[in-house]
């Protein structure tokens, strides 16, 4: 899940935010009344760098789509 929060609160709670987001809970930042951005997790964010890696390569994606049907 994930939850709204403001650059201001962000700012205010910052080390309660990052416990958070430790434990897996995602944040979208809203500055000046827009979405800004997101705080995820290294270990989401690593996964997510690792998916884009996939679909990127062709040749590697079409090897576990392969392996996956056995």
């Amino acid at each position: 899940m994930i939850e709204v929060i403001t650059a201001s609160k962000l700012k205010e709670d910052l080390l309660k935010v990052l416990k958070k987001v430790e434990k897996g809970d995602s944040f979208l930042i809203i500055r000046k009344s827009s979405p800004s951005a997101v705080l995820i997790s290294y270990e989401l964010f690593e996964g997510l760098k690792e998916s884009v890696e996939i679909l990127k390569n062709k040749e590697l994606l079409k090897k576990i789509l392969d392996e996956e049907k056995g």
